[in-house]
């Protein structure tokens, strides 16, 4: 994990100064196409790094030939969640561009200004997460029993609630002075949005530990719907709440969608969690379920 965050920081590290670069050198060319190519190369440049270290640890004797086939398994199975990381573009970005379509630029432009600040916060969020998904996999193997998980849940839970909480009680209670403090004094009046975007950054981050409990415990139907769900529950919402209320209604989409989903994945977990604890009490002898506790 060190490892990853460091290639992750030196992609972003280069994205930004590539950035400025070209920003310094031909202001007058910069675009959103070359935002797009510098985001690519770094991109690529940030996979042969990973790739790099992680072919050299690999022995590829007398499996080269499996690969391909391997490598459709995988597709094949890993398909749903694919899907599912498509449709999650409907949370942050479909009320996006409903906002632009029924308030115009301005409307557009108070929201991008709270949502660059909740997806700084996202990105933290994200890597603090990163940290417990080799321990979310052990936790839902097979062998690992209902007590077992319980505990390690309630900590994960509490612990990214607690990373969380600054910038969420910031975010809902001094939203205005943010924006003054970030922007220019007019991106004020868009307070109401980043209020609310506090609340979807809690919500936010009980949903990464519910998310990878769902994947890690190959819940991808589970996963796929949920997303569905939420997804269309997104556009509805934008279509009613964007026209009267603005940004403050693209906002309350993402909340209230998002917050359905991930409701739904904790449904799931729930459901999972007592169905593996059943189990355990149907089948009490100890070499059914081999773990330190019963040892």
């Amino acid at each position: 994990m060190t490892r990853h965050a460091f290639y992750y920081l030196v992609q972003r590290c280069l994205y930004f100064a590539a950035v400025w670069l070209m920003i310094i050198l031909a202001a007058d060319r910069f675009s959103i196409f070359w935002l797009g190519v510098l985001s690519i190369i770094v991109s690529v440049f940030y996979i042969i790094l990973q790739g790099r270290w992680a072919l050299r640890r690999m022995d590829f004797d007398g499996i080269a030939k499996a690969i391909p086939n391997n490598t459709l398994v995988l597709a094949k199975a890993n398909l749903l969640v694919w899907f599912s990381c498509l449709g999650c573009l409907s949370f942050g970005t479909i009320n996006q561009i409903m906002l632009k379509f029924y308030g115009g630029r301005e409307s557009l432009g108070g929201y991008a200004a709270g949502w660059q600040i909740a997806s700084i916060a996202m990105l933290f969020l994200t890597q603090v997460a990163r940290i417990g998904n080799p321990t979310m996999a052990r936790a839902t193997k097979p062998d690992a029993t209902g007590k077992n998980r319980v505990p390690f849940l309630i900590k994960y839970s509490a612990i990214m609630t607690l990373v969380a909480s600054p910038v969420c009680l910031a975010m809902i209670g001094w939203p205005g002075f943010i924006l003054r403090l970030v922007y220019k004094p007019e991106y004020a009046s868009s307070a109401g949005a980043l209020r609310i975007m506090g609340f979807y950054m809690l919500v936010y981050s009980l949903g990464l530990v519910a998310s990878q409990y769902v994947v890690s415990a190959r819940l991808e139907k589970t996963y796929f719907s949920s997303v569905i769900v939420g997804g269309i529950l997104s556009v509805l919402l934008c279509m009613r709440l964007i026209p009267a209320m603005g940004g403050v209604g693209a906002s309350l989409a993402l909340l209230i969608s998002h917050a359905v989903s991930m409701g739904l994945y904790w449904v799931a977990l729930v459901r999972n969690v007592g169905r593996v604890a059943r189990r355990e009490n149907i089948s009490p002898d100890p070499a059914a379920f081999p773990c330190s506790c019963c040892a």
